[in-house]
């Protein structure tokens, strides 16, 4: 049996306050091929605390859209074979995961989250990273004609950017 490494990636995850965004590596039905998740990365473009859920054979919210960065990690081969795995992400997804399990959660986290999977699915199997914010606001002075003067505490929505990267097996 020949092992094949492939690296993934989803690029440009947007998500707000109440908006998470995704990125899940599936292994359709009816591939006939287990795959290793090696390792997986969040990167993020902004200094800012965030989660991030590790979830099983979930369904996330909203809708997947299949990431064309995929490419064999090992470039010697000729061919090149074709990952039968499927990276998805979603930005700006309404809703809860449904069904699966959430075996981890990394809150507060600012900067990079970096591991080792040692993760094997069978077909229908999947990993998925939800990552969200973790919003401290704080009461900015806005003075408002509509409410007499008073100052209001203002809440940003913020619009965070990351990526995350998988390296898997199959």
């Amino acid at each position: 049996m020949r092992g094949e490494y492939f690296i993934g990636y989803a690029d440009n995850l947007r998500f707000g306050k109440e908006l998470p965004a995704w990125a899940k590596l599936c292994n359709p039905y009816g591939s006939e091929i287990s795959f290793y998740v090696n390792a997986w990365t969040v990167s993020r473009a902004e200094d800012i605390n965030i989660t991030a859920e590790l979830w099983l054979n979930t369904v996330p919210p909203g809708i997947p859209i299949i990431s064309r960065s995929v490419t064999p990690a090992n470039t010697s081969l000729v061919p090149a074979p074709l990952p039968k795995a499927v990276l998805q992400f979603s930005s700006f997804a309404e809703g809860k995961p449904e069904n699966g399990i959430k075996i981890s959660e990394y809150r507060g986290v600012s900067g990079r989250i970096s591991e080792n999977g040692k993760l094997i699915f069978p077909p229908g199997g999947s990993f998925c990273i939800i990552l969200g914010c973790r919003i401290q606001t704080k009461p900015q002075r806005q003075v408002s004609a509509l409410n007499g003067g008073r100052k209001n505490p203002v809440k940003k929505l913020n619009n965070v950017l990351f990526a995350i990267s998988a390296l898997f097996m199959i």
